[in-house]
């Protein structure tokens, strides 16, 4: 319904249950966080989505959910970075993995956000993202339903670290070895 202060408040919530009920061992609780953080971004509530965009990251490290990774780096690229580069290659590496509904959402949040900056040629370039995600959809059956292939895991989404002059910490090397450092990753 596009009421994203009432979506907040329910992905809040969300977040909380899986907390309160020891569940965050869950690849299903990055979702909400992912959502909240999207959010965040959109609603130009930068500290904080940054905020939950490390715990997201570290999160997703941890449960070593590779698609997360990738799709948090989406947002940091997208909404601080202005990293096309980035953007592209995540979208690419999705589809590569036939999930075409995320290639869809995520295709169309550049899109606007590169529409709002003017940026019209790059929103475009967007827009036909997610409108060869819809064709794919429909033309090959696929659902709006991710579908997983175990061979992603490990495959194509890694960590790469480099000094981050934005927040001022340590470069990194991996997931779990030294501390998040406002997201500097990379697909390869």
């Amino acid at each position: 319904m596009n009421d994203l202060a009432e979506a907040r408040r329910y992905l809040k919530d969300s977040i909380e249950v899986f907390e309160k009920e020891n569940l965050t061992h869950l690849n299903r609780s990055l979702d909400p966080l992912f959502m909240l953080t999207q959010i965040l971004f959109k609603q130009k509530q930068i500290e904080e989505s940054l905020t939950l965009y490390q715990q997201g990251i570290m999160k997703a490290c941890e449960l070593e959910d590779e698609i997360y990774i990738c799709k948090f780096q989406f947002l940091k690229a997208l909404y601080v970075d202005a990293d096309i580069t980035i953007i592209d290659d995540t979208l690419d590496l999705l589809e590569d993995k036939r999930l075409y509904p995320d290639i869809e959402k995520l295709a169309l949040d550049a899109a606007h956000y590169y529409n709002e900056l003017g940026l019209f040629e790059v929103s475009t370039r967007f827009y036909e993202r997610k409108i060869q995600a819809i064709s794919k959809i429909q033309n090959g059956g696929h659902l709006y339903e991710n579908e997983f292939d175990s061979s992603f895991i490990g495959s194509n989404c890694r960590i790469i670290g480099h000094e981050s002059a934005a927040i001022g910490r340590e470069p990194y090397g991996a997931c779990g070895q030294t501390p998040y450092n406002s997201g500097d990753y990379r697909i390869s």
